[in-house]
């Protein structure tokens, strides 16, 4: 095994991200050294490099999640009704697209995935009585993610073999396109920007 290990560092806010090689780290006993697969570049990346975050100890190895194509469009493919671009149209615009759709009931389920706590009242704003709130997105504020909710998640995707869930991450960058990564992920051309350390 290498002596060495290679990670994308962020070095500060708004600063282009450097790979960079660093002694591979020393385990304690019962420890694992795990070859990341995959990485995505998600929100709380976004916001580390434009310095959003406090108490931020820079410079900083991102990517915290390890194992946005058009990302109305598909959302269209995986089933959705009635899509709303957030860059074309006011709070109130969507709170009428939505009731003319329902008959003026509501949505039968809203999904919040951008990780933006501020959309959450819009979302139960929109929401039919008795419709159902999915927030998918990660806080930091406390809000989290745990391991049951991925399993849920994966559960469903199997029971509904037709959803398109891999356009999710349509484009994979090395480790030296970060920063290419970083800026698509920013202006949300993709819904996720997945990274292969080894490609």
């Amino acid at each position: 095994m290498s002596e060495r290990v290679l990670a994308a560092v962020m070095i500060a806010p708004r600063q282009p991200i450097e790979v960079r090689e660093f002694p591979r780290p020393d385990l304690p006993p019962g420890g694992a050294l795990l070859r990341t697969a995959r990485s995505e570049v998600c929100g709380t990346d976004v916001h580390l490099w434009h310095g959003r975050l406090s108490g931020v100890p820079y410079p900083i190895i991102p990517g915290h999640v390890s194992a946005g194509t058009n990302r109305l469009a598909l959302a269209r493919e995986m089933g959705a009704d009635v899509t709303l671009d957030l860059q074309a149209t006011s709070p109130p615009q969507r709170f009428a697209a939505v009731q003319d759709a329902t008959d003026h009931e509501g949505a039968d389920i809203v999904i919040e995935a951008a990780g933006a706590a501020a959309a959450i009242p819009e979302g139960l704003d929109l929401l039919r009585v008795g419709g159902r709130y999915v927030i998918a997105g990660h806080y930091t504020d406390g809000w989290g993610s745990e391991p049951r909710h991925f399993l849920r998640a994966l559960s469903i995707l199997e029971r509904h073999p037709r959803i398109p869930f891999r356009q999710i991450g349509p484009r994979t960058y090395g480790l030296g396109e970060l920063n290419e990564a970083l800026r698509d992920a920013e202006a949300m051309r993709i819904p996720k920007a997945l990274v292969d350390p080894w490609k």
